[in-house]
């Protein structure tokens, strides 16, 4: 592995004798390269202007991935992978009126595994095992370095109306085909199956004391699926309110409303046998938010109000569960600053004005399962700055 040119190195942190701590010593390299060509235009069509470009990136990625295992006494275990990417793209803005602009874009993105993102005592892209084999929660998780990174084709199309100085009403419609995503997959498995698995990982060995063949395990992994479709609209309102008589020409307003609609296929199982559909993770499919600001030579003050319909958090749930999910939420928020002199200004916010809790859920769409019920309160905070 180490003739990859993406070489690790002594990066353990403690002895790997160590069994509680030997998957936090791994090493990640990734190097990535691209070169890309794009053509800009800009020109008159039948009294219509209009610019935009068209081009093309062309990016590679390596990543080199190494470390230990919590199981297996010690053996660091590697892994490589190498992949390419070719990503068209298409802009185009024309200016239907002096102050009203169509826009349409069309391109093939990618995003890669974020090298941050870990599960419990290793990192998903480390091919790496661990094993909690004492309970009272006993869980394993497997790295996979061979992830794919997501992958869509997307397309956009906007209607822009800029009515008055710095007004703006938008209506922008949006549709993205995920050709491969990255789901973390929680399922319980038997210690027997778990052996099936991975049978390096976890050898029969290594189940002793509280484990036993049929204890179950938690496993934790990721894997790429097929993704989905998802499409929808979003409006968009900004205006300040200068055509008003003072003091209320300093008023002004940002408003926004969005309208999701997604089908993504999921794994069931490490293994990926069963594949069922549901909403984007994380993803809420009606959200809207306001805000209401003043500005003036001194002052700065906004009060924001935002509402997000219940989403999901995790498909399939975890603990046997279907779905893992979030309720609604409606916050109202308030900023202000006010600038005393050249030298001084203070600040002051109140976030959570409604008091809204955090209210999640598991089991299926009924969503009449609380696992979380957090109650935070109203959050006040004064700042005083000095500049010199």
């Amino acid at each position: 592995m180490k003739s990859t040119g993406l070489p690790g190195g002594d990066f353990r942190l403690t002895s790997i004798t160590n069994g509680n701590a030997r998957g936090s010593n791994r090493f990640i390299r990734e190097e990535d390269r691209g070169y890309y060509m794009q053509l800009d235009f800009n020109s008159t069509l039948f009294g219509l202007d209009y610019r935009g470009n068209v081009g093309f990136r062309k990016v590679n990625t390596k990543l080199y991935a190494e470390g230990y295992s919590s199981t297996g006494g010690g053996t660091m275990v590697d892994g490589y992978n190498d992949y390419d990417n070719f990503l068209p793209s298409f802009n185009l803005s024309v200016n239907a009126t002096d102050n009203f602009i169509v826009r349409f874009g069309a391109a093939e993105v990618m995003a890669r595994p974020q090298i941050g993102n870990g599960l419990a005592g290793t990192n998903y892209l480390v091919p790496t095992t661990s094993l909690a084999a004492s309970g009272p929660n006993f869980t394993a998780t497997i790295g996979n370095v061979n992830l794919e990174p997501f992958q869509a084709k997307t397309y956009d199309l906007s209607f822009e109306w800029y009515f008055a100085p710095e007004s703006l009403l938008s209506v922008a419609f949006f549709k993205k085909d995920i050709d491969t995503y990255i789901q973390i997959i929680r399922q319980d498995l038997q210690y027997q199956q778990l052996t099936l698995l991975n049978p390096s990982a976890f050898a029969p060995a290594l189940c002793i004391g509280a484990c036993t063949p049929t204890q179950v395990f938690q496993l934790t992994s990721a894997v790429n699926t097929e993704g989905g479709p998802l499409e929808g609209f979003e409006i968009s309102y900004q205006q300040p309110f200068s055509f008003l008589p003072a003091p209320f020409d300093k008023f002004g307003i940002q408003a926004n409303y969005t309208q999701v609609k997604s089908e993504i296929d999921y794994c069931n199982n490490a293994l990926c046998t069963l594949v069922v559909s549901d909403n984007l993770v994380n993803l809420s499919p009606t959200a809207y938010n306001a805000t209401l600001y003043y500005e003036d030579d001194r002052l700065s003050a906004r009060i924001s109000a935002s509402y997000r319909e219940g989403y999901l958090q995790n498909v399939p749930g975890r603990n046997g569960n279907s779905l893992k999910g979030k309720k609604d939420t409606f916050n109202l928020d308030f900023a202000s600053s006010y600038k005393v002199n050249d030298q001084i200004s203070m600040t002051f916010e109140a976030l959570n004005l409604t008091d809204e809790f955090n209210q999640q859920w598991v089991g299926d769409d009924s969503r009449q399962s609380t696992s979380v019920y957090h109650h935070t309160g109203t959050s006040y905070y004064f700042g005083l700055k000095y500049t010199f």
